[in-house]
């Protein structure tokens, strides 16, 4: 019953998006402040305050074997696309097709619905789990769309160190040490 209520919830923000924009209660210049608004601010704050549970030396050893697991997922995934890109075409819509295959849209519904489910403890490993699709994701998203190769370093090291990559250092670190943000901030 709890998947229900869950999925009704998720249809009804849907809906309610749906109707504010058909209705135009936001113009076209929303979707893409919201979109920014979400990515730097909502999301690392989202990834931090899943970070934020109990040290544990048994969740850490789980969190190294998760992250292994993400890894070899996130290979497992690059090659399928890729054999499916090699296989079309070597066009934008292969290209889209390896990019999704690689890289899911999992994370922004997927960690209301994780934490709903399995709760806090549930929330730390699935970001745990992301960690190796955000990392790899900030820096190859831009040239496997594109096509072209990375440009110089500079501009690789701004697109991998954007705000939900910092928020998943802070967290670890937060996780580490137990160190607490202020009440304000938390």
């Amino acid at each position: 019953m709890e998947l229900l209520y869950l999925a009704i919830r998720l249809a009804l923000i849907v809906a309610a998006g749906f109707t504010v924009r058909r209705l135009h209660i936001v113009d076209d210049n929303f979707e893409r402040q919201l979109s920014k608004f979400v990515l730097n601010l909502a999301l690392p704050c989202l990834i931090i305050n899943s970070l934020n549970v109990e040290f544990s030396a048994e969740d850490l050893k789980n969190g190294g074997i998760i992250l292994l697991v993400s890894l070899g997922v996130l290979a497992l995934l690059y090659l399928i696309g890729f054999v499916v890109f090699r296989l079309r075409e070597k066009d934008v819509v292969g290209r889209m097709i390896h990019f999704g295959t690689v890289f899911p849209n999992f994370t922004f519904v997927g960690m209301p619905v994780v934490e709903q489910l399995y709760g806090q403890h549930g929330l730390f490993y699935f970001v745990l789990f992301t960690v190796m699709v955000r990392l790899t994701y900030y820096s190859s998203a831009s040239p496997m769309l594109s096509g072209k190769q990375q440009g110089d370093l500079k501009s690789f090291l701004k697109n991998f160190f954007s705000a939900p990559v910092i928020a998943v250092f802070i967290g670890v670190f937060l996780y580490l040490t137990q160190l607490s943000l202020p009440e304000p901030l938390d």
